[in-house]
């Protein structure tokens, strides 16, 4: 399946388990379980949730809606923008704070790449066991996101990348978004992890760029 089409059936799938769980839940209101399955309930829902945020970007890009690379966005005002639309706030507040005076400004569109880095940090938390892993670089080309992918295999990261499959098909979006920027997507094992390299160009150079990590 394309892409397009694995969004649609998970997206499916999804609506369907939160139509069940619902029905549970209104039909045996004295049943002990209730409040699991209210959680379960919650919990499907705030995937069919991303999962159509993933499906609008895809139809946007395609569109050719995906936002220009207007730039310059600076580092420290992307993440703040982040923060608020976030649930990893504590996370990006302090890879803001670590940003260095000096760190690049990269070429994009302010609010797709803030909705873009949301949606990464909430995958990292998925396949990493609720803590996402973050790290910002100066890279050759420009600023380097890396992204931990937990034990998702390469094979799988890989994948999603070229063909937006998998738990990692935020990365096919994130290529699809990037690449008219200059910009480009790639992965590497790193002992037991895979992490996931978004290479954002650069306006300006800098000479120094803390690693900062979640």
């Amino acid at each position: 399946m394309n892409a397009e089409a694995t969004i649609v059936h998970e997206l499916a799938g999804l609506l369907s388990g939160v139509w069940s769980f619902a029905e549970i839940v209104e039909s045996r209101p004295d049943n002990p379980e209730r409040e699991a399955f209210i959680s379960l309930l919650r919990e499907e829902s705030k995937k069919a949730a991303q999962t159509m945020r993933d499906f609008q970007l895809l139809k946007s890009i395609e569109a050719g809606r995906g936002g220009e690379a207007t730039g310059p966005v600076w580092l420290r005002e992307l993440l703040a923008s982040a923060a608020d639309g976030s649930e990893h706030r504590a996370l990006l507040d302090e890879l803001a704070a670590d940003v260095s005076d000096d760190a690049p400004a990269v070429l994009a569109d302010a609010g797709a790449l803030t909705g873009l880095l949301v949606r990464l940090i909430d995958v990292s938390a998925d396949v990493c066991d609720g803590t996402p892993k973050v790290r910002f670089h100066q890279g050759e080309r420009g600023l380097e996101l890396h992204l931990d992918c937990g034990s998702v295999p390469l094979s799988e990261v890989s994948a999603g990348i070229q063909r937006g499959e998998g738990r990692m098909r935020i990365l096919y979006l994130a290529r699809r978004l990037i690449e008219p920027w200059g910009g480009k997507v790639d992965a590497e094992e790193r002992g037991a992890t895979t992490v996931a390299v978004l290479h954002l160009a650069s306006r300006t150079t800098a000479r120094s760029l803390k690693v900062v990590s979640g």
